[in-house]
C-alpha cells in the first residue's frame, strides 16, 4: 500500500511538472504576441481559460477587448526600453512564471513563521500580489510589519538589549553555527523545497558569505600590513615620503619616473581623489600621458616626473571604494582624449 501511495505521489508531481512546463511555454508565447502587457495579466487569463485551446481563447479575448483585461497593467517606459529583441520579450523573470505547489507551500510556511506578528490573511494577500515569490514578497511584509504596533513595542524594548548581529545576519532563514575554533558560519534553514532553497542561496546566503569573506580578507590585510610595518621598523627599512614626510614600507611606496622621488600610497590615493572630485585635475594629472604627476616639492616647484600607471592603480585600489575611483579616472581620461581628438561619434 505504501508503494502504491508513493507511486501515486510521484505521478502527481510528474503531471504537475508537465502542466507547469506547458503553461510557462504558453505564457512566453503570449508575451511575444503582447509585449506591452505585464505577464501577470496573461497568467491570470491562462488560468481563467483552461483547456487545450486556452492560448487561442486568450488571444481572441485580448483582440476583442484588451483594455478591459489589462486594466492599466502595462509595462513602463523603462521596462520597454530594456527590450530590444524578441528574445528579451520571451525571457520572463522566474518570479513571473507559474510556480509549483510545493514552492508556494514552502514560501507561505517560511513567511508565516518569520512574520508571526502579521495575520495569515495579510501574508496570503501579499503572496498573491507577488506571484508567491519569496524574494518579492518578503520586503513588502517587512515594510508592513515595521508599521505595526507590535513592532513598535518590540523596537522600544530592544533598546535595552544588546546585539552584535547586523541586519543581514538577522534574516529569518539564516542561522549561525560556531565551529570548534569559534568561527561563526551562516547556514540556511531547510525549507523542504529545492527551488526555494536555491533562491535563498543566491539572494541571501551568497551575498552574506561574500560580505563575510570580504570582512575576513580586510582583517587579514590589516594584520599583514601591521606585521610588515613592525618587521620593517625592526630592520630599519622604512622610506620617507617626499610629499607628506611620513614613513612607509617598501610595498607601499612609489618613485617618480624622473627623479626617483618617493611617494607613499596614501598620498597617491588622496591626490587621485582630489583630482577627480576636487579642484586639482589640471594640476595633478599629466594629460598627454594620462598619468599622475609627481607630488614631491622641488626647488623648481614642479617635478617633471610622473607616477607609473601600475603603481597608481595598486595605490588607488587598496582603498575604499578604490575600484570605482580607478574606473572613473579611466573614463574621464578617455572622455578628455576623445574631446581633444575631435572625433565625431
Amino acid at each position: 500500500m505504501a508503494k502504491g501511495l508513493n507511486h501515486h505521489a510521484e505521478q502527481l508531481k510528474h503531471d504537475e511538472g508537465r502542466q507547469l512546463v506547458k503553461l510557462n511555454d504558453e505564457l512566453r508565447l503570449l508575451t511575444e504576441i503582447f509585449p506591452s502587457v505585464l505577464p501577470e495579466v496573461l497568467r491570470e487569463m491562462l488560468l481563467r481559460f483552461e483547456g487545450e485551446s486556452n492560448v487561442e481563447l486568450v488571444i481572441n479575448q485580448m483582440l476583442k477587448d484588451e483594455d478591459r483585461w489589462v486594466n492599466g497593467r502595462r509595462r513602463t517606459k523603462i521596462q520597454n526600453a530594456n527590450i530590444s529583441t524578441p528574445a528579451d520579450i520571451s525571457s520572463i523573470p522566474q518570479s513571473d512564471l507559474f510556480r509549483r505547489n510545493s514552492y508556494k507551500w514552502a514560501v507561505k510556511t517560511s513567511l508565516l513563521q518569520e512574520f508571526k506578528s502579521l495575520s495569515k490573511s495579510t501574508v496570503k494577500a501579499v503572496l498573491a500580489e507577488n506571484n508567491h515569490s519569496y524574494t518579492l514578497a518578503r520586503p513588502v511584509l517587512q515594510d508592513i510589519a515595521s508599521k505595526s504596533w507590535r513592532h513598535s513595542i518590540g523596537k522600544f524594548f530592544s533598546r535595552w538589549s544588546r546585539s552584535t548581529d547586523s541586519v543581514s545576519e538577522k534574516h529569518g532563514m539564516v542561522q549561525w553555527t560556531k565551529s570548534s575554533n569559534g568561527i561563526r558560519t551562516p547556514v540556511l534553514k531547510e525549507t523542504g523545497d529545492a527551488e526555494l532553497d536555491h533562491e535563498l542561496h543566491h539572494t541571501v546566503l551568497a551575498p552574506l558569505l561574500a560580505q563575510y569573506h570580504a570582512q575576513q580578507e580586510a582583517k587579514g590585510w590589516e594584520l599583514a600590513k601591521k606585521v610588515n610595518e613592525e618587521e620593517a621598523t625592526t630592520a630599519n627599512a622604512l622610506f620617507e615620503c617626499g610629499c607628506c614626510f611620513s614613513t612607509e614600507t617598501f610595498e607601499r611606496i612609489a618613485t617618480c619616473t624622473t627623479s626617483d622621488h618617493v611617494i607613499c600610497f596614501d598620498c597617491i590615493s588622496k591626490a587621485i581623489s582630489e583630482a577627480l572630485f576636487g579642484q586639482s585635475w589640471g594640476q595633478s594629472i599629466d594629460h598627454d600621458r594620462g598619468l599622475l604627476r609627481c607630488l614631491a616639492p622641488t626647488a623648481d616647484d614642479i617635478c617633471p616626473g610622473c607616477i607609473p600607471r601600475e603603481i597608481t592603480q595598486r595605490a588607488v585600489c587598496q582603498t575604499q571604494p578604490g575600484t570605482e575611483v580607478w574606473q572613473k579616472l579611466h573614463s574621464r581620461l578617455a572622455e578628455e582624449a576623445l574631446a581633444k581628438a575631435k572625433i565625431p561619434l
